[in-house]
């Protein structure tokens, strides 16, 4: 500007607003003096100013008046974030922030946002975005290089100037990863469960920093709690102190440098043990040679855990091949029955029997007779939320009828302290004997009943105990097959006692043409220590000794052979105790 060719004398500065206008300062003889310091404006209030000139001449007219709000610049901002309201992309950051606490009546108003960033290889902020207007609260940078970290700040800028810049805030340019993969629940007990799961399909981008897996788990409907966080090389965790019975849900975030947005869709379960079994659960109920009923007791499982379905499987019990078929075991309304029947399997009924193909898992459809064979081999295993439990022991039946009794029970052999017992085979079995057991008690004594199992090879039975000598023993028998045993056969009994001596050699007491009287004496011989019941004699028809008769008791030593005639001259005799 001219200063109409006379020196300067000083400038005059003036408040034009608020009304009325005043001056402030006066720099007269101070032509070297270009600022001054206004003192006791009110914060927040909008001032407008202006400047003359003096020569020697005069005062210059007003200069262009320039408004200001009395106060300090903005507030320093907080960190910038991402925006969560945007999805996440491989070439772009979406970025949000707070408008500084004094935006707002405390000083001048916030114009405008300016933002800085790096070129991802920690060099100078080189890259500028200004002029964001307010109530603006985001913006988009881009484009950017995938997978590349930068760094960003941001000021505010008012009619009193620029704020400090923020404190940096650094991200890795890249898309959300996927959900982890394979999220699963294993090793259920009562109190814990094992969660495990795989990394995602996708990172995000290439070259994508994944940090870590962050576990939430809450109980029923309560709010979701972090339980583990851990490096990206932890894919499994033990959650212990869970409440028997109780539900529970795990979702898995996974984290990457910035973030933990990306959760899984909560698994639930509720806290028990998948069912368990006892080894021999199966129970025969009945069979014909055309179908087997089985039945079995529910398996262990925790109240709030009902059992859903139960899966029973069959295999030819011929040692080998795979398995023959499978049935699903399911019920509209609980209880699911906890019975079978392969008729029922065949033809329907009012449990859902699904016939299962054990190679790919799917219903064949109709599948004719449901055990074309006479020995099966079945196991058995039980679901509930949890899952599927393992598999009882397995447990062999036949398409069979009950085995009959085995035949004509008799005595073979005694001592003193023992006796032994033979039978004969039963006849008609469709399946196989798988054992014979054999029930005996002292009848004098009135003991209980003991029992003997001999295997099938083995007709004979005696019990390995010492027996009292002299006391009367019952036996009886029945069969067995694997299915069921036949009823007992009636009691036989028989005293314990060796068999006893031979009486001395018969002599002649008398004889006529027709009677021969025969004697003996059982002095000095040992009854086996059981007292004689009587004496038996045989005589000899030339080929053999036969059964004549025998004494009313053991008292009598005499006995009249009347058989005599006058063509035979010599007769042989024997006599047994």
């Amino acid at each position: 500007a001219s200063s109409g060719g006379i020196p300067l004398t000083g400038y005059r500065l003036y408040r034009v607003t608020p009304a009325p206008q005043v001056a402030i300062y006066n720099g007269e003889g101070q032509p070297h003096v270009y600022s001054h310091a206004v003192t006791g404006l009110t914060n927040g209030i909008q001032y407008t100013f202006a400047v003359t000139a003096m020569n020697g001449a005069g005062e210059s007219a007003q200069s262009v008046a320039r408004a200001v709000f009395a106060g300090t610049p903005p507030a320093r901002m907080d960190t910038l974030a991402r925006d969560p309201g945007v999805p996440r992309t491989s070439t772009s950051v979406t970025l949000s922030w707070a408008a500084p606490d004094d935006a707002v009546g405390a000083s001048a108003p916030v114009l405008s946002y300016e933002i800085q960033w790096d070129d991802g290889d920690y060099t100078d902020f080189v890259n500028t975005m200004d002029n964001v207007i307010p109530p603006a609260t985001s913006a988009t940078i881009s484009p950017l290089t995938p997978a590349k970290f930068y760094r960003f700040q941001i000021r505010a800028h008012s009619n009193n100037g620029p704020s400090e810049w923020s404190p940096v805030y650094r991200s890795q340019v890249c898309a959300l990863p996927s959900e982890v993969t394979q999220l699963a629940l294993t090793d259920h007990t009562d109190t814990s469960v094992t969660l495990s799961w795989s990394p995602p399909d996708s990172a995000g981008c290439v070259g994508a920093m994944i940090i870590g897996y962050q576990v939430e788990m809450r109980q029923d409907a309560n709010p979701y709690a972090v339980v583990h966080f851990g490096d990206p090389s932890v894919l499994s965790i033990t959650q212990r102190g869970l409440s028997p019975g109780m539900g529970y849900s795990f979702v898995v975030r996974v984290c990457q440098w910035d973030n933990c947005d990306q959760a899984s869709s909560p698994i639930v379960m509720y806290a028990g043990e998948r069912p368990l079994f006892v080894p021999q659960a199966l129970t025969f109920v009945s069979a014909t040679e055309t179908e087997i009923d089985l039945e079995w007791a529910v398996p262990k499982t925790q109240p709030g855990l009902p059992i859903l379905e139960y899966e029973l499987r069959a295999l030819k019990d011929d040692g080998e091949g795979p398995l023959l078929s499978g049935w699903k075991i399911t019920s509209d309304t609980a209880p699911v029955p906890n019975s079978w029947t392969s008729a029922v399997a065949r033809w329907g009924g009012y449990i859902s029997l699904i016939t299962i193909d054990t190679e790919t898992g799917v219903a064949p459809g109709a599948i004719g007779d449901p055990l074309p064979d006479k020995m099966y081999r079945f196991k058995i295993r039980a679901k509930n939320a949890n899952g599927w439990g393992p598999f009882s022991g397995t447990q062999t039946f036949a398409r069979s009828l009950p085995p009959n009794m085995p035949l004509n029970l008799r005595y073979l052999s005694s001592t003193e302290h023992s006796l032994a017992v033979e039978w004969d085979s039963p006849t008609a079995v469709s399946a196989p004997i798988i054992r014979y057991e054999v029930e005996w008690r002292d009848l004098t004594s009135a003991s209980d009943i003991y029992k003997i199992t001999t295997s099938p090879a083995f007709k004979t039975a005696s019990p390995t105990v010492p027996l009292m000598t002299g006391s009367s023993f019952g036996f009886r028998v029945a069969a067995c097959t694997i299915n069921v045993c036949s009823g007992y056969t009636s009691w036989e009994v028989y005293v314990a006692g060796a068999k006893p001596e031979a009486p001395s050699a018969p002599s002649i007491k008398s004889s006529t043409l027709d009677m021969i009287e025969l004697q003996w004496s059982y002095v000095g011989k040992y009854n086996g220590g059981v007292s004689l019941t009587h004496y038996n004699i045989h005589y000899w028809d030339g080929a053999k000794y036969v059964l004549h008769g025998s004494t009313d008791d053991a008292s009598q030593h005499a006995y009249t052979f009347g058989d005599c005639n006058a063509l035979q001259r010599t007769w042989h005799f024997r006599v047994t105790a």
